[in-house]
């Protein structure tokens, strides 16, 4: 119980956090949606569908969290991290199904 009464994060690094899973929902949401019409595999099609779907709704509730803890600016078009975005442009020039399925779901999230 003393430990829960222990004060957490502050708003800064909580608006911090969820900005960087923001940035990493709507990635994937892109590299999801921009792979559909190449994959030959109508499983795969399905699935990169599916998740597109759920990434996107992630981002929009994201979205109105950090908007409830800060007025506009939000900041939410910034990149929050340039290893980030390297992070996702890598899976997203993934040159194979294979290659793109392990950056997808075998990578650990990078911190």
């Amino acid at each position: 119980m003393t430990d829960a009464a222990k004060p957490g994060l502050t708003v800064e690094q909580v608006v911090r956090r969820v900005k960087r899973f923001h940035y990493a929902l709507k990635r994937l949401h892109e590299i999801f949606v921009a792979r559909i019409a190449a994959e030959p595999v109508y499983e795969l099609k399905m699935a990169f569908s599916r998740h597109g779907y759920l990434c996107s709704e992630h981002v929009a509730t994201m979205r109105t969290r950090v908007s409830e803890m800060r007025e506009p600016p939000l900041g939410l078009d910034v990149v929050p991290d340039t290893h980030l975005e390297i992070f996702f442009d890598e899976i997203l020039a993934a040159p194979t199904t294979e290659e793109l399925l392990i950056g997808l779901y075998e990578n650990p999230s990078p911190r």
